[in-house]
């Protein structure tokens, strides 16, 4: 009986820390605060780096989210790609996303935030800031 609840945990623990990521094993980089002019195109980048070899990013678990009021986040305005180098073992350990808006509104003037998702279900993010001039 005790054998097999040790054999039971053992599995326990080696399933959890399958499907754990280490928080400080990621970064995301974009710039705090992006400034352009009204009417204007604005294009700028943003990555996601796993600073482990054992973590492989998956691009379905990114995403870019706008500040609708002081509770809730939504889809942004406008569109972003993804892309990553290729690896010939398949592992990604940098993906980086670039949005292009080809001409600025006072409606995209707002915060904004990329989101990374561990397996775990714990969200990363880093916050940035569009402002527009003249709105």
């Amino acid at each position: 009986m005790l054998k097999s609840l040790v054999f039971v945990l053992l599995g326990l623990v080696s399933a959890k820390k399958e499907n754990y990521e280490d928080p400080d094993d990621f970064k995301l980089r974009t710039f705090d605060l992006i400034q352009a002019e009204l009417d204007q195109p604005l294009k700028f980048g943003f990555q996601v780096k796993s600073l482990n070899a054992d973590y492989s990013i998956r691009e379905e678990d990114i995403s870019l989210k706008m500040r609708r009021n002081q509770t809730s986040w939504s889809e942004p305005l406008f569109n972003y790609t993804l892309k990553h180098p290729e690896s010939e073992e398949g592992h990604v350990s940098l993906v980086r996303g670039m949005v292009k808006i080809p001409l600025t509104t006072c409606d995209i003037s707002k915060k904004y935030r990329i989101n990374y998702r561990l397996k775990q279900g714990r969200v990363l993010h880093k916050k940035l800031q569009i402002r527009i001039r003249g709105c």
